[in-house]
């Protein structure tokens, strides 16, 4: 998205202004100054931070939240890392499909600034409207007298009749996530009618015909129809790569049924279709495609339902429990001095299902961070400061409410370990027993002797006794089976 747009920009801009460029990539980035249309001066940027140092306007377009967070405010890389002189008359324009309460905190931090001003813009269009400057932007700004001052510059990547005024901050947001919840249900439809015209022996291009004049029209069974020879504008037509791929649409599908959630809205579809793209998000023919590729939908021979013995698997499901931010040496080699990235709480539910009851057995791996900061004692409280941005919404609960459960459902918790970072609340789940290491009990009851640094803080009431495993010593596991290996040996006569 952002190759078509930065083109667009440079294209469009006068001679006279200058386009200021960042991108990770040394090789992307050389490929596009190769073929970069316009005459405007061309800078290029090595962090964030350097952008707003020689720029009035910056456009943002990246895959993630935690993406615009660490973008935007990074402590040493960030655009708001910059001197205050730097910060003086800028307008962010934020063009990314992220987390309503990312985009908000953000908007928060540069209300604090001198004359700047944060725009929630997410863009609709696809890599074609990129490409071609008629891309359609849902606007979320404090004021009309705001939209009307910025309409012109957005108008560098947007066709004017399709640019609106949505409302306050993050209005933007809202819409854009209703658009992309409306637009992964229709694509399941399209994909599912044209199979169903194929296997009724109707001729694909007359059934999208009709389609488009007809109550069932819509763009995703127009110009984005699934089936190659249909229009040239889809990503059929290119084999289904470049385009929106299938696992961003289950990220922008999560962040709208999240959005529901938070505001009461009642999503009758809303678990089909987000299993639906969660088990595409890792189909080897449907990963890093486009979210239209027929083989995820529910075709003839659709790629779900090769399963085997029902008691032989296990499905494992990723939840979100929250993300903080770590310096990049502790998960990455080589890197940057002082580098941070904003990274996710890992989390899982695993799912099991007996052949002979029926009976589901569910397991959660690890909690995530604690929702309410405020609930960790003070030396984690103050050890999190160094962890920020950081952002505890949804978690675990909140998460597993989108897949139609709660707590209760939940039969064990299975503690990697007990850092701060991972154990979550656990009196959310008042039913489930505890599974947790050996020698886990001892550092909650602060007996340990392998404590360090100030996160090695521990709560000895963290877990009921009465709902807590601890597993056995693997090393004295290790001895007993050498030692019974031995006695065997002796009365073998071995």
């Amino acid at each position: 998205m952002g190759w078509g747009m930065a083109n667009n920009i440079r294209s469009k801009i006068a001679k006279s202004d200058s386009l200021c460029v960042c991108e990770l990539s040394k090789e992307r980035l050389g490929q596009w100054l190769g073929q970069a249309p316009g005459k405007a001066p061309i800078k290029v940027a090595q962090t964030p931070k350097e952008v707003i140092e020689q720029s009035d306007v910056v456009f943002t377009m990246l895959p993630a939240g935690a993406h615009v967070a660490d973008v935007m405010t990074n402590p040493t890389t960030g655009l708001l890392s910059a001197d205050a002189c730097h910060l003086k008359k800028k307008l962010f324009l934020e063009c990314s499909t992220i987390d309503i309460e990312t985009s908000l905190h953000i908007a928060s931090q540069v209300k604090k600034l001198e004359n700047c001003v944060f725009v929630d813009a997410p863009v609709s269009g696809g890599v074609q409207g990129a490409n071609n400057g008629t891309l359609s932007l849902m606007v979320g700004c404090e004021s009309d007298a705001v939209f009307q001052r910025i309409k012109p510059i957005l108008c560098l990547v947007g066709r004017s009749e399709n640019i609106f005024h949505c409302g306050g901050p993050s209005a933007g947001l809202a819409t854009k996530q209703i658009n992309n919840y409306l637009s992964c249900i229709t694509m399941i439809g399209t994909c599912e009618v044209m199979a169903l015209g194929e296997r009724s022996g109707l001729d694909p291009t007359k059934l999208a015909s009709v389609l488009r004049v007809s109550t069932g029209g819509c763009y995703n069974a127009g110009d984005q129809n699934p089936v190659k020879g249909v229009s040239s504008l889809s990503s059929a037509s290119r084999d289904f790569e470049g385009g929106f791929v299938t696992e961003m649409a289950k990220g922008v599908l999560d962040m709208a049924l999240n959005h529901a959630d938070k505001v009461g809205s009642r999503t009758v579809l809303g678990n089909l279709v987000s299993d639906f793209y969660a088990k595409a998000a890792v189909h080897p023919k449907c990963k890093g495609k486009d979210f239209s590729v027929r083989a995820s939908a529910s075709m003839s021979t659709s790629p779900f339902t090769e399963m085997t013995k029902p008691n032989a698997i296990v499905e494992l499901h990723a939840l979100s429990a929250g993300h903080f931010t770590l310096p990049e040496y502790q998960f990455i080699s080589p890197c940057e001095d002082g580098a941070r990235k904003m990274v996710p709480s890992l989390c899982f539910l695993i799912q099991h299902q007996s052949m002979v009851t029926n009976k589901t057995t569910r397991m959660v791996f690890d909690l995530g961070l604690r929702r309410d900061v405020n609930r960790y004692a003070e030396p984690i409280r103050k050890h999190t400061k160094t962890r920020q941005p950081m952002a505890t919404e949804p978690d675990v609960v909140t998460s597993l409410k989108r897949g139609g459960l709660t707590p209760d459902d939940i039969d064990y918790i299975m503690y990697s370990h007990v850092h701060w970072d991972h154990i979550g609340e656990p009196r959310d789940f008042p039913k489930s027993t505890f599974i947790v290491g050996n020698g886990s009990l001892e550092l909650l009851e602060g007996t340990s002797l392998a404590l360090r640094g100030g996160h090695s803080f521990f709560e000895s009431d963290l877990l009921d006794p009465a709902r807590t495993i601890q597993l056995s010593d693997p090393k004295q596991q290790n001895v007993d089976r050498t030692e019974q290996f031995k006695s065997k040996c002796m009365i073998d006569g071995s």
